[in-house]
């Protein structure tokens, strides 16, 4: 074989059901940026493995590179429909209607994910971020504090909550609560200069 093209060709040639052929060749116009190609060659494999997650994803993420955001939409809710319980399904398509700049979209989408399940604790914490950036304190803080009850063990949302409270004046709140996540986590740069200007130590979670 002269490349891989002509290896994964090959292998559909002599077989149209391996499924795997039209995935690396798919991958393969993908790093091309032949991202035309690879669509065909994606929808091929999901149909002949439909239950593959993997598949969705590269589809998807195919349509976002080409512009095609209606295509992509409609891959996250497929997913959604495969995947009812997954938070993380629902996290996708509310991260790509802010990526796309539709952030009163977001804001619904979350909102009507946590009324199908209210403990999805990533939807509150990512909730509690755009009611932050729209200057909304008071509902930030509850979706952090939901986020954080929902799993006490997800550093996040003590150091959204964290930046909330020193964002609000409230020092020592933010302190004690960016403390308590790096229990859980590595605070990240940002919340690592809040602990610096209130003069507090980097914080070693030993992890």
């Amino acid at each position: 074989w002269k490349n891989s093209e002509t290896l994964w060709l090959d292998a559909i040639n002599k077989d149209a059901s391996a499924s795997r052929a039209y995935f690396n060749l798919a991958g393969h116009y993908y790093e091309k940026q032949e991202y035309e190609k690879s669509v065909p060659l994606l929808r091929k494999y999901i149909g002949l493995r439909p239950d593959d997650f993997m598949g969705y994803s590269k589809l998807r993420q195919t349509y976002f590179v080409l512009g095609q955001y209606d295509e992509t939409i409609k891959i996250c809710r497929q997913m959604i429909t495969m995947d009812p319980e997954g938070q993380n399904r629902y996290l996708d398509l509310g991260i790509l209607f802010e990526r796309l700049g539709m952030s009163d979209s977001a804001v619904i989408f979350y909102r009507e994910t946590l009324r199908y399940n209210p403990e999805f604790y990533k939807i509150h914490d990512r909730l509690g971020i755009l009611y932050a950036n729209d200057n909304l304190p008071d509902s930030a803080e509850y979706h952090y504090l939901e986020a954080i009850r929902g799993n006490k063990e997800y550093p996040d949302s003590y150091f959204n909550l964290g930046m909330l409270y020193y964002s609000l004046g409230k020092t020592d709140s933010a302190v004690s609560v960016i403390t308590e996540g790096s229990k859980y986590g590595e605070p990240p740069v940002r919340i690592q200069a809040i602990l610096n200007q209130a003069k507090i130590p980097h914080i070693n979670t030993g992890k």
